[in-house]
């Protein structure tokens, strides 16, 4: 088969909902594969309490439709900078999209505050002039009043999320009708090919701020004889109201390759048109311009209608709406009897949510193509007559439906969306079948989290461990996304977990013993401090040369360098080798340690900065001041081990001698100390090491013992920084002019002078 090109595809990576029942896109997708019908209805009781009149109580075409997002009056308004009173004032879809955009970013697996990248922001929400009328009617003095009319007014939803979350892509909100957050994904997907940002989020919303979503039942509107929305059935009389909101995230799809997002689908195309007159009504659906808008998608994808085989339809429920939108969809496809396509409609569970309808339909799409099943249109029994089933490829798919590839291609699905006015919208998917593979990790993981406030951080705790005992997503994937792709508040916390199931173990213990959090004041500078000698052993850092990629890079680009300069294998003598039977004593030479403690310690160094934790300033001790120098530029690190090995072989020439670390300061010591013994480096005002042969080192550490002055012997074969070192270092000078030094990149204190080092 011949590549196809994807420069015009749009990757589906971040998805959030909230719809009736379902708070989250796992939550909305257990819903649509069961067939969950949301419906529910009023009691007499119930409508009392609400101040329904008693006529309409009694009337029995009063539709007691009880349709509802749970919380959608609840809002986090410290979370995104507003006080109280203006969270009061504010539109609720408003509130409710500004929680959708971040959860969906978060969904993507980005922090809003760290990218980079111009994004852009397509949202669309339902005419509200209840709200605005109560906005208008309510004065606050605490409330600018300016910024008040913002607030209460739904068309400036988009502006003021891109101005609270710093997004500095298109900025737009889309009115349409009934197909607006279906055609925020078609601006998107245009914004995104025509390079006006390189993420994209699209959605819409719809709240009903009037606290009861009943109606009265008349023959010829939208609304259903029954409280059920019977898409394409012959029991249909229309559709019903309902509530929710939800956001997609986009990216080229060659971009989000590039960058390992997750994805859930793809948008091979998208199409928009309007009727004009070609139609009965203004408010009517049009055969031809559903059809323009369809044939024009597909031809943008360059794809065979064949190869669809599931449509989301716009599937309303009305005697008028469904015959026409599938005589529309019959003539795109063909009217190809001898090809099967399921259609389906988002209505039949959760109803009709006007602006936001179209981005329900999306969502369930691409949640179908990434499960590889068709959840069931519900309230289907027997087809309406006055719909053309017969001529063309549809069947309505009214069970759950594993959803196989047709001749191995990989699934394609279409959505369709119809406004009030004309306005058509039609949307092309398939499958992800370029999926970023987990590349392998670490044994354990850090799992990092935080929250605004310790009663805000158990409840994500407790959500965090919900998730991980129910997800099937790679346990490192989650941690690395804990990790980056979050913003850092100021309380958190953090976990060290092999797997899932441990981690869900620990987070449970965290809660149930109420363990402390810590809480970020500021943030703090970082100091890197690089050992000296004697802090060697067999192995060193054996389990993060086998487990870190980086680090095992640095270090057997150190080994090469060290095996051409000596001619030997200093692997061997470091103990990585498998089996090795090498005297493990072998690196407690001078010789050999410099040189590899250097290595190790510069591989270290390297591995942090990577991940980000950056040093303010750095210290070494000896030879680790060499580190500090490398890591800062100073010189490559060729000439520093080139330089350590140098180091190296010159003291092993020189006398053996013994080093001791005593707990008393310098002043107080230098009383009683040998003329053969130097003070060799003063740790603290009450801390110092000394340094001379094995003979007068042995010698005085009886006097030490005798004044009961403490000591440790330290791990070291020469008396380093001792006079004993003199001898040398005419000729490690000599070496030392052979290096070319530059000026030192990051911040490192001198051992010599105590302050930052200075080139020149």
């Amino acid at each position: 088969m011949e590549k196809r090109s994807i420069k015009k595809d749009i990757a589906i990576i971040g998805i959030s909902c909230k719809f009736a029942q379902s708070n989250s896109p796992k939550a909305f997708w257990e819903n649509l594969k069961s067939g969950a019908d949301i419906s529910q209805f009023y009691t007499d009781e119930e409508l009392e309490a609400l101040g329904t009149p008693k006529t309409f109580i009694e009337n029995p075409n009063y539709i007691r439709l009880k349709s509802f997002v749970e919380g959608s009056d609840s809002f986090d308004y410290p979370f995104f900078g507003y006080t109280k009173d203006e969270a009061d004032l504010m539109d609720p879809q408003i509130r409710v999209l500004h929680e959708q955009v971040w959860l969906a970013m978060e969904d993507a697996g980005y922090n809003v505050h760290a990218i980079k990248e111009k994004v852009g922001l397509y949202l669309a929400a339902s005419d509200n002039l209840n709200w605005m009328a109560h906005g208008m009617l309510t004065q606050n003095e605490n409330v600018d009043m300016f910024f008040q009319s913002h607030i209460i007014n739904k068309n400036y939803v988009s502006t003021l999320i891109s101005y609270n979350l710093n997004l500095k892509g298109p900025s737009y909100v889309i009115d349409t009708a009934c197909s607006s957050s279906l055609t925020t994904v078609h601006l998107a997907c245009r914004g995104l090919l025509m390079r006006e940002c390189s993420v994209a989020m699209a959605g819409g919303a719809c709240l009903n701020t009037e606290g009861n979503s009943s109606y009265l039942f008349e023959e010829g509107m939208i609304g259903s004889k029954d409280g059920k929305c019977k898409a394409f059935d012959s029991d249909s009389t229309g559709t019903i109201p309902g509530e929710g909101s939800g956001v997609i995230v986009l990216k080229r799809l060659e971009d989000a390759l590039r960058d390992k997002d997750p994805i859930y689908a793809v948008i091979r195309a998208s199409a928009t048109n309007n009727d004009g007159k070609r139609k009965v009504g203004y408010t009517a659906p049009s055969v031809a311009g559903q059809y323009d808008c369809i044939k024009q998608a597909q031809r943008f994808a360059n794809i065979d209608p064949n190869d669809i085989t599931y449509v989301e339809a716009h599937g309303t429920g009305t005697k008028l709406g469904d015959p026409i939108e599938v005589e529309a969809l019959n003539k795109a496809f063909n009217y190809n009897t001898n090809h099967k396509c399921a259609v389906g409609s988002v209505k039949t569970n959760i109803g009709h949510l006007d602006y936001a309808a179209g981005i329900a339909g999306i969502i369930k799409t691409a949640l179908a193509l990434e499960q590889k099943a068709i959840p069931p249109s519900l309230h289907y029994t027997s087809p309406n007559p006055e719909i053309n089933f017969e001529d063309g490829p549809f069947y309505v798919n009214s069970a759950l439906t594993e959803w196989k590839r047709k001749d191995a291609k990989p699934l394609l699905a279409a959505i369709n969306s119809l406004g009030i006015g004309g306005t058509n919208v039609h949307v092309i998917l398939e499958e992800a079948t370029s999926t970023n593979k987990t590349t392998p990790s670490r044994p354990y993981q850090l799992l990092t989290y935080s929250a605004r406030s310790e009663k805000s951080l158990t409840n994500y705790q407790h959500q965090l461990g919900t998730y991980l005992e129910t997800t099937a997503n790679d346990f490192n994937d989650i941690a690395y996304t804990l990790n980056v792709g979050r913003k850092g508040h100021t309380v958190r916390d953090y976990i060290v977990a092999q797997n899932g199931a441990a981690a869900v173990d620990i987070l449970k213990k965290k809660t149930a013993n109420n363990l402390k959090t810590s809480t970020r004041e500021q943030y703090r500078s970082i100091v890197f401090m690089f050992a000296g000698q004697g802090t060697q052993y067999f192995k060193m850092a054996f389990d993060l040369y086998k487990e870190e990629s980086t680090f095992k890079e640095i270090i057997d680009e150190g080994l090469k360098i060290l095996q051409e300069e000596t001619g030997e294998d200093f692997k061997q003598i470091l103990g990585y080798h498998i089996d090795a039977h090498e005297d493990q004593e072998k690196i407690n030479q001078t010789y050999y340690t410099q040189p590899l403690l250097f290595l190790i310690e510069y591989a270290l160094a390297s591995l942090l900065i990577k991940w980000g934790i950056q040093p303010k300033y750095m210290i070494g001790h000896s030879l680790g001041e060499y580190t500090a120098a490398c890591i800062a530029e100073v010189f490559s690190l060729k000439d520093g081990l080139r330089l350590l090995v140098k180091r190296g072989s010159l003291m092993n020439t020189l006398e053996k001698g013994s080093m001791l670390g005593l707990n008393i300061s310098a002043k107080d010591i230098e009383a009683i100390l040998p003329k053969d013994i130097s003070i060799a480096t003063i740790n603290t005002k009450e801390s110092c090491v000394i340094s001379g042969n094995d003979a007068s080192i042995n010698d005085f550490a009886e006097v030490l013992t005798e004044k009961e002055i403490a000591f440790t012997k330290l791990k070291t074969s020469h008396a380093f920084h001792s006079a004993m070192m003199d001898p040398i270092l005419e000729e490690f000078k000599n070496e030392l002019k052979e290096i070319t030094l530059s000026a030192p990149k990051l911040s490192y204190i001198s051992n010599l002078t105590g302050k930052v080092a200075k080139f020149g």
